[in-house]
């Protein structure tokens, strides 16, 4: 391939990893070779199929796919199709593949993309992050609300912008530093309240951002602020919704048509 189409499958290898979460994105990629090793008579519409770790997968006519952790009643799971691992090579090792083929003057960036795409993958991204996360909150935090609303502010359009571009962060976490912020800006004028409901951010216990914001939702509901939860979450949902119908429609920014699919994956967060 050329150095353009192997920047472009590893653009594409990327989003595989980072839109969600590398995990998913993973196995993912996985069950999609499994598939794709079936005999011709086992990829049919209406056909149902065993995921290769847990969940079943229908597919209608229209060839559009619906997972569901347990299979339904009038089904007969003697007529579901297995996946059978093949083992193929991962999103990351396909993707170290794809770097000899990029001319020598990008090379560089992308690899770098790699290095980090590696790093958030890793069991240790998740913990790594919280650990962070909770260190600057507390120092932000200890100096004013406004100076812990500024770091939020900062952090979530860098999460949301370069740290997924370059691989540093997934969209799930993307999108729990987004709603953390959102929170945080909505319940701030009741300072007295709002003060020690931000300090829970700091608190240890979570290993996972998403399970943080989880536990910050829960937080300011049980101190008052379930209006706001409420009205941010709304808020949130229609932002999501108007990004994939724009990208749908093929809106970008001018110039810039190489954002449309970022626009519509940000949606589906």
């Amino acid at each position: 391939m050329s150095s353009e189409m192997n920047c472009i499958a590893f653009g594409a290898l990327h989003r595989i990893l980072a839109v969600v979460a590398p995990e998913g994105g993973e196995a993912g990629w996985q069950e999609a070779h499994a598939f794709n090793q079936l005999p011709d008579s086992a990829k049919k519409a209406g056909n149902w199929y065993r995921g290769i770790g847990s969940g079943f997968i229908h597919v209608d006519e229209n060839l559009n796919g619906e997972f569901v952790k347990t299979l339904p009643g009038d089904v007969d799971p003697e007529t579901v199709v297995s996946l059978v691992s093949t083992n193929h090579a991962s999103v990351l090792e396909t993707m170290n593949a794809l770097i000899p083929g990029i001319e020598p003057k990008l090379r560089e960036t992308f690899q770098a993309r790699l290095d980090a795409l590696i790093e958030t993958s890793s069991s240790a991204h998740p913990r790594n992050l919280v650990r962070k996360f909770r260190e600057e909150v507390f120092t932000a935090s200890i100096a004013s609300t406004q100076n812990l609303l500024d770091y939020l502010a900062k952090t979530s359009e860098d999460f949301l912008s370069e740290g997924m571009v370059q691989g540093r962060v997934a969209g799930i976490e993307a999108a729990a530093l987004l709603l953390i912020r959102r929170l945080a800006e909505a319940i701030a004028p009741e300072a007295a309240s709002a003060k020690r409901v931000l300090m829970m951010l700091a608190t240890p216990g979570p290993v996972k951002i998403e399970t943080v914001v989880g536990q910050f939702v829960r937080d300011c509901i049980h101190n008052g602020f379930s209006v706001q939860v409420e009205s941010v979450l709304t808020e949130l949902l229609r932002e999501g919704d108007g990004l994939v119908s724009g990208a749908q429609e093929g809106y970008y920014p001018v110039g810039r048509q190489d954002m449309m699919l970022q626009l519509y994956y940000f949606g589906l967060l």
